[in-house]
């Protein structure tokens, strides 16, 4: 009969709803640590700044990342002058806004430190009576990752942008258990043959609640460098993840429509 036709439509209908795979389709976040990126015009910032994600496809998370500066400095040598080492601890230093607000090489979140205000590794040599001393000076960046491990828990990877890569500039990616601490060393980006932008794509898995301190610095000098510069700036900071909820394929929704319109064709039976 076209009732019982009608109605076996319909529920293979469902039934093929019923086996449609689920798709998670992988989702990003991205942070532009650039000027404006805040509201905040190119220059001195304060010492922290807080940056929210941008999701695609958009969702009403806010998941923000905190960025800090500081600037340590060591010397080492110089006989009556100084001692063996002088160690001076890290101290919170001003954040600065370079470029504009889209990502180039010349574009991104630096340290205000009275030299190139971006993420600096100096280091320089001066000959005395007794020795040579040896001043090294380094700024860096920290960014609080605590609210992307509680909010996106199917973290794929992340990819870390850097700019102002020249000759042998190079940032050096580091976790750390310490806002202060540069921690242990990732890995390195640039220059690799290119100059101005480099990125590269880390795992999450070395960063915890016990540790969610990603530091960006700039790399260190080799042991028999003179005087030696390194300068860089974070551009931004991208994650994939796979959203929590995932949703059905088109196929699958296409389904669902047909086996609405399959069970509304089915006539009602009049009771007399």
């Amino acid at each position: 009969m076209r009732i019982h036709k009608t109605i076996s439509l319909a529920i293979g209908m469902a039934a093929g709803l019923a086996l449609s795979p689920l798709v998670a389709n992988a989702a990003t976040v991205t942070w532009n640590f650039n000027p404006g990126s805040i509201g905040q015009n190119p220059g001195i910032l304060a010492n922290s700044e807080t940056f929210d994600g941008v999701f695609n496809p958009p969702t009403n998370q806010i998941v923000p990342i905190t960025a800090y500066g500081y600037e340590e400095q060591t010397t080492v040598g110089g006989g009556n002058t100084y001692d063996s080492q002088h160690s001076y601890a890290p101290k919170p230093t001003k954040l600065y806004g370079k470029g504009t607000s889209s990502i180039g090489s010349e574009s991104g979140l630096g340290v205000n430190d009275d030299n190139s205000d971006e993420i600096d590794t100096i280091m320089t040599r001066t000959p005395t009576d007794d020795e040579t001393v040896t001043t090294l000076f380094q700024s860096f960046v920290q960014l609080d990752l605590t609210s992307v491990l509680q909010n996106l828990p199917n973290t794929q990877g992340a990819t870390i942008t850097i700019g102002s890569v020249t000759g042998a500039d190079a940032a050096v990616l580091s976790y750390s258990n310490k806002l202060g601490t540069i921690g242990t060393q990732i890995t390195t980006v640039g220059p690799n043959g290119n100059v101005g932008v480099n990125a590269t794509t880390i795992s999450l898995a070395d960063f915890s609640l016990s540790d969610p301190y990603l530091t960006v610095s700039s790399t260190l000098p080799p042991p028999d460098a003179g005087s030696f510069t390194s300068s860089v700036l974070l551009n931004s900071f991208q994650l994939s993840y796979t959203p929590s909820t995932p949703t059905p394929e088109p196929a699958a929704a296409g389904l669902m429509g047909f086996a609405a319109m399959g069970l509304l064709l089915v006539p009602r039976r009049r009771t007399k």
